[in-house]
């Protein structure tokens, strides 16, 4: 696990860098930045590459990217965002494609684009949909996976500092999202690892050591994991690390109770989080109420759906990705049939509606 750059005690922005060895439990120094001090940068991994991108230093908001190489322990520059630096973005990635979301510009703007990067390439690309639009100008948002590789933007700041609750999910690589259960309660400054969201703030003055954890079909679980045991915290460093047995959380550093921290913590996972999937219904819950899930194997990733009602007729179509909840707010009461598609396929499952 590697951390580094950001605001030390003392107000100080750094370009130092450091090495978590899970095996032995020791940190170790690595080769600094070759640039200057910085803050609020974004970070992620494609192959044996870590990446640094942006983040705010004396001057102002960055485009820059900076990539590690592990083997070598060197920095190189890469090829710089081509359009205005930003600091608190969110970024994750999808088949070796970076993506870059969100931010704050100069003077404090908030925006909402979408950026890929090809690593192999080393081109940026700015996405740009009709769909894109509705995805939130937002800082200081952050990213949890699941077991199906899917990345959900949860929470952050918009332009005015409202803190938010609201979650998107990337349908497709490229342009696709859609609005996913809200979280819990509003945070920013949460750090995502795996399918665990740990800490963050309600207000600049409030955090928290909540600990949800991510289940695509039932939403999020504020209760199956203890709080946080180093205290509330927001903007700290997370990582999940999956072994043989078990899947170890790491999470430390941070702001809380009004201080920086250089604590470093560790939780093992249960194993099996993600294995229920496999042992649930198509369909869930059944009977369902306000949504129901689709729990498909793959590759039924992404499909078409039909709703019909014991007459035969069509009262509800669309696309939808599995695991994801379906509306189902405007049907009435009774007994359906959803008949699912993907490419040649086709299969179909009952299910009640409650009012």
């Amino acid at each position: 696990i590697h951390v580094g750059t950001g605001m030390e005690v003392g107000w100080g922005l750094t370009n130092d860098w450091h090495a978590f060895d899970a095996s032995t439990g020791e940190w170790s120094t690595i080769t600094s930045l070759p640039a200057s001090g910085r803050q609020y940068s974004a970070a992620f991994a494609i192959g044996d590459s870590g990446f640094l991108f942006g983040g705010i230093d004396g001057a102002g908001p960055l485009n820059e990217l900076w990539m590690y190489d592990t083997s070598t322990g060197i920095w190189a520059a890469r090829a710089p965002l081509p359009g205005p630096g930003r600091y608190a973005s969110a970024t994750w990635v999808r088949n070796d494609i970076a993506y870059v979301h969100g931010g704050l510009l100069a003077g404090n703007v908030a925006t909402h684009e979408l950026w890929s990067y090809h690593a192999d390439i080393d081109q940026w690309t700015l996405l740009d949909s009709p769909a894109l639009a509705d995805l939130p100008a937002r800082q200081r948002s952050t990213v949890v996976g699941d077991a199906s590789g899917q990345g959900y933007i949860v929470g952050g700041l918009d332009g005015d500092e409202e803190v938010a609750a609201d979650v998107h999910v990337q349908i497709s690589p490229g342009h696709e999202f859609m609005q996913w259960i809200d979280l819990p309660a509003p945070r920013f400054g949460a750090r995502g690892a795996g399918p665990v969201l740990i800490g963050g703030a309600s207000s600049f003055a409030l955090e928290h050591d909540d600990v949800w954890l991510l289940d695509p079909l039932l939403g999020w679980q504020t209760d199956a994991l203890p709080p946080f045991a180093g205290g509330p915290r927001r903007g700290g460093i997370a990582a999940a690390l999956a072994g043989t047995e078990q899947t170890n959380l790491y999470f430390g550093l941070g702001w809380g109770a009004g201080q920086r921290h250089n604590d470093w913590w560790s939780y093992a996972l249960p194993v099996g989080v993600d294995a229920v999937y496999d042992t649930r219904p198509p369909l869930h819950p059944n009977p369902a109420t306000t949504h129901i899930s689709l729990n498909l194997p793959q590759p039924w990733h992404t499909f078409q759906f039909r709703i019909v009602d014991p007459a035969g007729r069509v009262v509800h179509k669309g696309r939808a990705l599995n695991r994801l909840p379906i509306d189902l707010q405007h049907l009435q009461a009774g007994h359906y049939t959803m008949i699912f598609e993907h490419g040649a396929q086709r299969t179909s499952a009952a299910f009640i509606k409650l009012p």
